[in-house]
């Protein structure tokens, strides 16, 4: 499994450097601050209310690795973002670090749409490392309110995402099959989930300052709005880029937590299916948790219904996914194992991946078939 740099340090670190005399001028935050309320068991440590705990910013599946060049603006690193260098050398050189917009594409798409550009025009030189930051330009509410006044991230909020190369789910050293004892495995994780390239999200202040010290050609309409004014590389300043990212050399357990109710009659061999992941990058508030909250009341309710005599026409399934944030790895190994099982038997599947988010009172993203449910 990938991991972050060590709990111990040291971190990832992004530091902007002076151009003319290589002294530092910034050190972008490398940590995330949290209240821990409550014992933790998988970090074996209690905590009182008052105590601020850190943790590591990092991108799952970026390769350590170091970075020393000139940052170049490349917006959402897309295929039409990267035709616009005419000039292949202004992205793809070692002293080049890529200033990446979040949004439109993962963070391993980017990634391999730099390679793809790069193999083509400069003959696979690649920039030296790649920084990711949340423009507020476009994730900013119309009243400009942020956390915790509004629903806008706030300058410093970062985005932890995977980079992973893999286009797959689930394990990528044992495709389309159950990572499982008996089951083969390829044993090429760093070949085919790892980033060619240090790949490090940073905060949006972080990157107004890299923005600040930008030159060179203004950026195209199309990527309006945005906060960059110009593309790079030239400018004054350097980013210097650290990632120490770790891998394990052994195999992680990973924990899928499935219950069933059975149904009754003639339909009772058929699934409806209700699934969360559990694990989070940091806290979770939304992202997975208030999913979690969901299930948990889904099964509350249902349970009461059992006991009072209640039974479903399907059988009624409720999965808790672990490891879902670093690959989709929890559910895509559940259903490589059981893929006959519910290829014949589930009917549908309600995925409650953070449903309560920003004040919303109705949001609904779902097939064209269910338009008329929905509505």
């Amino acid at each position: 499994m990938p991991r972050g740099p060590p709990d111990a340090g040291p971190w990832n670190e992004v530091s902007i450097l002076d151009r003319s005399s290589l002294q530092k001028i910034h050190q972008a935050q490398n940590y995330v601050t949290f209240n821990c309320t409550d014992f933790q068991p998988h970090s074996r440590r209690t905590c009182s209310r008052v105590e601020h705990i850190a943790a590591p910013v990092y991108s799952a599946y970026s390769a350590p690795g170091v970075a020393l060049g000139r940052p170049v603006f490349v917006n959402y690193a897309r295929s039409s973002d990267l035709s616009v260098f005419q000039n292949a050398s202004d992205l793809c050189s070692k002293d080049v670090v890529a200033l990446v917009r979040h949004g439109w594409t993962s963070y391993g798409s980017k990634v391999r749409h730099i390679v793809k550009f790069c193999e083509t025009m400069a003959n696979g030189t690649l920039p030296g490392g790649m920084v990711v930051f949340k423009d507020l330009t476009e994730s900013a509410p119309p009243d400009g309110s942020v956390y915790p006044e509004g629903i806008g991230i706030p300058g410093d909020g970062i985005a932890f995402r995977s980079a992973s190369m893999s286009k797959d789910g689930g394990d990528v050293e044992t495709p389309g099959l159950p990572s499982i004892d008996g089951v083969y495995k390829f044993e090429n994780l760093e070949e085919k989930a790892l980033t060619p390239i240090p790949v490090q999200p940073i905060s949006f202040d972080d990157a107004k300052v890299i923005m600040n010290s930008m030159a060179g050609k203004p950026v195209p309409e199309a990527w309006k709005p945005c906060s960059p004014k110009f593309l790079g590389p030239e400018g004054d300043s350097l980013i210097q880029l650290k990632v120490r990212n770790r891998v394990d050399k052994e195999p992680s357990t990973l924990v899928n937590v499935v219950g069933a109710m059975p149904g009754r009659g003639p339909e009772a061999h058929q699934y409806v299916t209700l699934g969360n992941h559990r694990d989070a990058w940091v806290q979770g508030a939304s992202d997975p948790h208030s999913g979690t909250a969901v299930l948990q009341g889904v099964a509350y309710l249902l349970g009461l219904a059992y006991q009072q005599g209640w039974r479903p026409r399907r059988t009624i399934v409720i999965a808790s996914w672990d490891a879902e944030e670093v690959g989709l790895v929890g559910s895509t190994e559940f259903t490589e194992l059981h893929r006959e099982e519910l290829v014949s038997r589930a009917v549908v599947h309600l995925n409650q991946d953070c449903p309560v988010k920003g004040n919303a009172t109705f949001v609904p993203r779902a097939d064209e078939f269910l338009e008329a449910a929905l509505l």
